[in-house]
């Protein structure tokens, strides 16, 4: 399999860089239960989650529920607050839609994965943290 930057771990880190912020609260300080699954490319997902919070798998302080969301969906808690971020569906959508594209496109050939980064990084520049999700509380 060939390295990548990928769209969900994009997503990944825009949604941990977002609730640091409504937390108000450095690295290394959330618990987080996570809806992406084990199985990419949706639980890239994860891997973002860990880059931009801290909190990763081997601390503890990540946990992969067994439920998995088609939505990207994570529950992040601060001194027993929680908050549930999600991907907004029109976006979760969008993203769906090229991943397909590019796998009728190129099948899971190195182009298919230039493509993918290509994507992650157009998402990265034109998806602001700010308008990308809903929270519940």
């Amino acid at each position: 399999m060939v390295t990548h930057t990928g769209i969900y771990s994009m997503i990944g880190v825009k949604m941990g860089v977002r609730a640091l912020e409504y937390f108000n609260v450095g690295v290394n300080n959330l618990e987080v239960v996570s809806y992406a699954g084990s199985e990419p490319p949706l639980s890239c997902l994860n891997d973002g989650i860990q880059i931009s919070t801290g909190a990763t798998i081997g601390q503890g302080l990540i946990k992969v529920d067994k439920t998995v969301l088609t939505i990207p969906t994570v529950i992040f808690v601060f001194n027993g607050k929680k908050i549930r971020i999600e991907l907004k569906k029109e976006i979760a959508e969008r993203i769906e839609a090229d991943i397909s594209k590019g796998v009728q496109q190129f099948g899971m050939s190195d182009k298919y994965w230039a493509y993918v980064e290509e994507l992650a990084y157009q998402y990265w520049q034109e998806l602001g943290r700010h308008v990308i999700f809903n929270f519940s509380f």
